[in-house]
């Protein structure tokens, strides 16, 4: 939930301050790379410059993502008891 709702604040401020939020060379439909660079995205020059945090941030953000739909998956198939 968490990565969609930063999605959306990206397309967003994409959109209001940037290049727009869903730029022509985007395949996907999103915002640009530049976009991503301003909201705090992975750039490994940076990272090797000393801004860690550009690295920590997205692996923070997927392990939220993997948790929150390990334990909707656990919540809504439990497993039945052997008996």
């Amino acid at each position: 939930m968490i990565q969609v709702v930063m999605f959306f604040i990206t397309l967003i401020v994409g959109g209001a301050k940037y290049d727009g939020a869903f730029v022509k060379g985007n395949n996907m439909l999103g915002p640009s790379a530049i976009t991503f660079y301003y909201m705090g995205g992975k750039w490994e020059p940076d990272v090797r410059a000393g801004q860690v945090w550009r690295l920590i941030t997205p692996v923070f953000l997927h392990g939220v993502s993997v948790c929150v739909r390990l334990s909707d998956s656990i919540r809504s198939d439990p497993i039945p008891p052997i008996h």
